[in-house]
């Protein structure tokens, strides 16, 4: 028997060697065995010995090694992928249990052919030599892209059979590239916002999710330090990736240079992408805030600043001025385009114009137009000019003061009858306010009397007035004339006729007159019997009762046995001054008017002609002074009451005042106010004995507050303030209808709730339980029990400041197949409502669970 021992080589480099196995073989002359099972390319040494049954030889080896062929290699065992960054993997794999001969191993690369395609194509073959070597760097990767691999074992003679990761590899997000196609429309007819178009970056270059975009713009070269539309950026969330064009309108300012950025991010900040833009420019809006703080009679001082869409650069503005269809003057306003806090002003009408003063370049423009006429309307337009040409108009119309006025031009004379004259005038040649001519009639004392007393004085409203008809005359008298113009703020100087008036010659002295009264005064029907004294006192005297401002004839005759001769003597009773006015009463009362009621006097003590009514409020200010005339006492003279302390005046006529009782309705009345009624008679002596009556208006409906406005306290409270109704029109509340945007970058607004703040004198209030960093406006009306205003808005929005953000959403942690190492975390950004801000950054926390 032959013993053939097989030693196996520890490994192929090695010289040591273990016994792997021994075969037999029997028969003397058998010269050869076949060894079966060794490895491919492997060292072996072989050892024989004989055996007999009575014993071995001793073993001889083989004279150095032998090494089998090579043969095809067994695919490597495991195969498996790190992803490290954006743009290299390590790939692993666990060689096959023996080396089948010199070992490359060839790894297949696989690109998906473009984003979420689900298809690949390769894109490199990279060869590792070495049967022991068990990984390979896998560099110049896309960022966030999908990758196959494979790998094949390979000897001289062939490969193994394939084995591929177990399912595709995604490298990593990295910066994203340039968004693309960025480019800036003009918006039609708007030259204060331009549209930015641009599409996110090529698919090859978004290296990851995009989130969102971060578009800046900002004013170049001389613009930078003044056109401030965006200095934080505007954000602009992703939209899906089938819709990768964006676009977005914002605030610009007209003939400004700017250049504007788009940045695309991921989980970091990508590349940006620049674009220089020119705004165009077109004619101006309206300047704002246009008013007329203060005016005298000959001046108006106007204000206004610049417009909201100057849209272009302003060069100055045109200021014109026109009254009653006349041609105006125009006032060329032009600033310093480098000081714009210096702006001058050319009247083209005179050489001397005043200085416009414009404080800060940016803020109020202001003018005083002087060599105005008083009491005048006004028509004046502001326009601003930019290099477009004069932009549109803002019109206002003020009327300057009234002044004291000029007296009449001309004054004359025309006698008609024995008891009345008409006097004619020529207006002054301009009206200075509401103007009332005042003329006093003197009388002569007696028939041949050059001195004269005051007799009435007679009155006549409206400037365009020139004449009046003066009754009540005297027959054959002589009479003078004087006139005078007055305004609210004064008279003129008196006019007087050049020579005195005497009015005609009556056909009888007495009759007339005494027949005027024997139907109505008969104090003395049968006549008064006096007992004579003694002759040496020979005079006598006797009070008698008489009706004020009646002729009267006296007579008186003598008896003795007989009766004697008829001595008679007319007399003309005097008038004297009135008594209180009876019944005075309030008979209905609304929130704006109040009606009253009275009888005459008891005692007029000559004849009613009118009466004055004054309207004060409780501040002791008269309102009202309202003249009530008897249209059919005006045979009986006429009367002129004035009061220069009351706010308006009115003249009204009614009919049969000496008997009848008045009713008047005093109107434009201030509601849930206390006012006190005093109420006269007048007759051609004097105005009589004042009679008063308090009333208070009823409860009126509310107007507007004013000067809305509201601040940001912090991040959940707003605080409102107001000024109150410029009247009480009675208990009032408020009620501040706080409006919530229905997005945090939505255009529309939504009422949240009503806050009602009681009390007329409030005047602001703190809106709480707000969204942080969310925009709001706001609106408040004035109600009493009668109803509300009108709503007053805010006219804007603002934004409440930003706060802790709350819970990210939905947030999960998944592994990732094949890798041990790392995990997959997924999250949704905070509702909305709860971002409380912009969110800038996520941070991540983790640690062992114990």
């Amino acid at each position: 028997m032959y013993y053939i021992a097989v030693w196996e080589a520890a490994s192929l480099m090695s010289d040591s060697f273990e016994e792997k196995t021994i075969v037999s073989t029997s028969g003397f002359h058998n010269t050869s065995v076949l060894i079966e099972g060794l490895w491919s390319c492997w060292n072996y040494t072989f050892k024989i010995t004989a055996a007999t049954p009575v014993g071995n030889s001793s073993a001889q080896s083989l004279n150095g090694t032998v090494r089998t062929k090579e043969s095809v290699p067994s695919q490597p065992k495991e195969f498996w992928a790190f992803v490290n960054r954006s743009s290299d993997v390590t790939l692993f794999w666990v060689p096959a249990e023996h080396q089948d001969g010199p070992t490359t191993y060839y790894i297949r690369v696989m690109e998906e052919t473009s984003l979420n395609s689900g298809t690949f194509a390769e894109t490199e073959f990279i060869s590792v030599k070495g049967f022991h070597n068990t990984s390979v760097l896998i560099e110049g990767l896309r960022s966030y892209w999908m990758y196959n691999f494979s790998i094949t074992a390979a000897t001289s003679c062939g490969n193994s059979s394939v084995l591929s990761v177990n399912a595709s590899v995604q490298t990593k997000e990295s910066a994203p590239g340039y968004v693309e196609h960025i480019h800036i429309h003009h918006v039609q007819d708007n030259y204060t916002s331009a549209e930015v178009f641009f599409s996110c970056p090529n698919e090859t270059e978004r290296h990851g999710i995009i989130k969102y975009y971060i578009l800046s713009y900002e004013a170049q070269e001389k613009y930078a330090s003044t056109v401030l539309e965006n200095p934080q950026g505007v954000n602009i969330s992703a939209q899906p990736e089938s819709n990768c064009n964006y676009s977005l309108v914002v605030p610009v300012t007209a003939q400004v240079i700017y250049n504007f950025s788009v940045q695309a991010y991921n989980k970091y900040e990508g590349k940006k992408s620049t674009k220089s833009y020119i705004t165009p420019t077109g004619v101006s809006g309206p300047v704002a805030s246009f008013d007329a703080p203060s005016k005298t009679a000959h001046s108006i001082t106007i204000q206004w600043t610049k417009p909201s869409l100057p849209n272009g650069n302003i060069l100055g503005y045109r200021v014109n001025v026109t009254s009653g269809g006349k041609s105006g003057r125009v006032i060329n306003v032009t600033c310093d385009q480098i000081k714009k806090q210096e702006c001058r002003a050319v009247e083209t009408s005179i050489t001397k114009s005043n200085a416009v003063v414009n404080g800060d370049g940016n803020g109020q423009y202001d003018y005083n137009i002087t060599n105005l006429l008083s009491y005048t309307n006004y028509t004046i337009v502001v326009s601003c000019v930019n290099i477009n040409g004069t932009g549109e108009e803002s019109i206002i119309t003020v009327q300057t003061n009234m002044t004291v006025t000029s007296p009449p031009r001309k004054f004359w004379a025309s006698v008609n009858s024995s008891s009345s004259v008409t006097l004619f005038w020529t207006h002054a040649d301009h009206q200075d306010g509401p103007t009332t001519y005042y003329i006093t009639v003197g009388e002569a004392a007696n028939l041949t009397s050059d001195i004269f007393q005051e007799n009435m004085v007679v009155s006549v409203s409206g400037f365009y007035s020139t004449s009046v008809l003066v009754e009540g005359l005297r027959s054959y008298w002589k009479y003078t004339f004087n006139i005078r113009a007055a305004t609210p703020l004064g008279n003129s100087s008196v006019l007087s006729l050049n020579e005195t008036v005497r009015t005609k010659e009556s056909k009888e002295k007495y009759n007339n007159s005494v027949e005027k009264y024997t139907t109505n005064v008969t104090e003395n029907p049968q006549g008064l019997m006096i007992s004579a004294q003694p002759d040496s006192k020979c005079t006598y005297s006797l009070v008698v009762s008489v009706t004020a401002q009646v002729n009267y004839m006296f007579s008186v005759v003598a008896h003795d046995s007989f009766p004697g001769s008829e001595t008679t003597e007319h007399y003309f009773a005097k008038t004297g001054t009135p008594g209180k006015v009876s019944d005075f009463t309030s008979t209905s009362t609304t929130s704006t008017s109040i009606s009253l009621s009275w009888e005459p006097p008891t005692y007029p003590n000559g004849y009613i002609l009118g009466y004055a009514l004054y309207v004060h409020t409780e501040d002791g200010k008269c309102q009202q002074a309202v003249y009530i005339v008897c249209t059919d006492c005006q045979s009986h003279g006429t009367f002129r009451v004035e009061d220069d302390r009351c706010r308006r005046s009115r003249n009204v006529t009614v009919q049969k005042l000496e008997t009848s009782p008045t009713n008047y309705n005093v109107t434009t009345l201030l509601s849930y106010t206390n006012y006190t009624f005093t109420v006269a008679a007048l007759n051609n002596f004097s105005m009589g004995i004042n009679t008063s009556l308090a009333v208070q208006t009823v409860i009126g409906v509310p107007s507007v507050p004013g000067n809305l406005s509201a601040s940001v306290v912090n991040a959940s409270s707003v605080e409102v303030t107001w000024t109150p109704p410029t009247h009480k029109s009675g208990p009032t509340n408020y009620t501040i209808i706080p409006q919530q945007a229905t997005g945090r970058l939505s255009s529309t607004f939504e009422n949240i709730r009503n806050v009602t703040v009681n009390g007329y004198k409030s005047s602001k209030t703190t809106i709480n339980s707000l969204l942080s960093s969310w925009r709001y406006t706001f609106s408040i009306v004035a109600s009493t029990s009668k109803g509300g205003s009108l709503p007053v808005d805010l006219g804007s929005n603002i934004i409440t400041q930003e706060s802790q953000p709350c819970e990210v959403q939905n947030l999960k942690v998944l592994s990732i197949t094949g890798n041990f190492t790392a995990v997959h975390l997924a999250w949704d950004c905070p509702k909305e409502t709860e971002r409380n801000g912009f969110i800038r950054n996520y941070t991540i926390q983790y640690s062992d669970s114990v």
